[in-house]
C-alpha cells in the first residue's frame, strides 16, 4: 500500500469531531490489515491503527494500547484479546457486554450510535446513544424486562431504592437526558408505572395506571369465579378498563354491585339500587 493510499484511508476514517492525541486502550476486530497499519472496529468506530512489529490477522480480536488521535491510533502494543471473547461483544459498549446479547445489530446513523439486540429470555432491546457517547434511550419488548445488572449501571441508586421504584416488577424503557430519567415498567399486576426523577434520583413524578391494552375476564370464567366466591344469580357483567362490573347476590343474600380486576379479584362491593 502506498502513502498516498494510506493517506486516502486516513482521511476516510477520520471522524469531522477529531480528538486530541490522548492515551488510550482499545478492543476490537481487525477489519483489515495494509503493510504497517491495521483497521480496528471497535464500540462502531473503525479505526485505523499503526502497529510496531508483527500485525494481527484480519478477523481477530485484539486489544490495543497506545496514543489515539481522532480516528488514528499509535499502538505500543498489541495483544489478542481473552479466551471466549467474541467478535460482536467486544465491539459493544462495555456496559452491554455482559447481557449475552444475540442477533446483534450496531450501526451509526447521523452520528448517533444505536444497538439492537435479542436478550437471553428471546425480548428484543433497543438501545441509542448520544454523538457525545452518553446513553439517551434503552427499551425492551413489551413483554420483556431490561436485565437487572444493566439497570444498576446506569439509574441512580436513590432511585432504584426508592419504594416506587420498587413497585415494578419489570423495566422496559429507560430515558436519559443531563436533568432528567424517565423509567416505564409493569407492576405485578399488570398496572404500568412511570417514573420521572433528576440525574441524582429525586422522584418529582409518578403515576400507576391499568395498562389499556390488558384484557378483561371473559363473562365465562368471570362467572365461574364468582360461584367459587359464593356470589350467585349474577348479571349482565361489564367491562370497564379492563375491570368487570356485575349485580349479583352475596353470600349473605344480600343483592350487591360488584367489581373485579383482570384477575378476577372483588375489589369493591357496595349495596345495589
Amino acid at each position: 500500500m502506498n502513502k498516498l493510499s494510506t493517506l486516502l484511508l486516513s482521511a476516510a476514517l477520520l471522524s469531522p469531531l477529531a480528538l486530541h492525541a490522548q492515551t488510550a486502550e482499545l478492543t476490537g476486530r481487525v477489519a483489515d490489515v495494509f503493510a504497517d497499519q491495521f483497521v480496528l472496529e471497535s464500540n462502531g468506530q473503525r479505526i485505523l491503527v499503526e502497529a510496531p512489529g508483527q500485525l494481527p490477522a484480519r478477523g481477530d480480536i485484539v486489544s490495543v494500547t497506545g496514543t489515539r488521535d481522532g480516528a488514528n491510533f499509535a499502538a505500543t502494543g498489541v495483544q489478542q484479546a481473552a479466551n471466549g471473547v467474541s467478535a460482536e461483544e467486544t465491539t459493544l459498549p462495555e456496559d452491554l457486554r455482559d447481557l449475552g446479547l444475540t442477533n446483534i445489530r450496531d450501526r451509526m446513523d447521523d452520528g448517533e450510535r444505536r444497538v439492537g439486540g435479542r436478550l437471553a429470555d428471546g425480548s428484543e432491546i433497543r438501545i441509542e446513544y448520544h454523538r457525545d457517547g452518553r446513553l439517551d434511550e434503552v427499551e425492551t419488548s413489551r413483554d420483556g424486562a431490561l436485565p437487572p445488572q444493566f439497570l444498576t449501571r446506569i439509574l441512580p441508586a436513590a432511585l432504584m431504592d426508592s419504594a416506587e421504584y420498587k413497585g415494578i416488577a419489570r423495566v422496559t424503557e429507560v430515558d436519559i437526558d443531563r436533568d432528567e430519567v424517565k423509567v416505564e415498567g409493569f407492576a405485578e399486576d399488570g398496572a404500568k408505572i412511570e417514573i420521572e426523577a433528576s440525574p441524582n434520583g429525586a422522584i418529582h413524578g409518578y403515576e400507576r395506571k391499568l395498562d389499556r391494552d390488558r384484557r378483561a375476564m371473559n363473562d365465562g370464567a368471570a362467572r365461574e369465579r364468582l360461584a367459587a366466591l359464593g356470589y350467585a344469580d349474577a348479571g349482565r357483567i361489564r367491562s370497564d378498563d379492563g375491570k368487570l362490573n356485575v349485580e349479583a347476590t352475596n353470600p349473605f343474600g344480600e343483592r350487591v354491585e360488584l367489581r373485579l380486576d383482570e384477575q378476577g379479584r372483588v375489589t369493591r362491593e357496595r349495596a345495589a339500587n
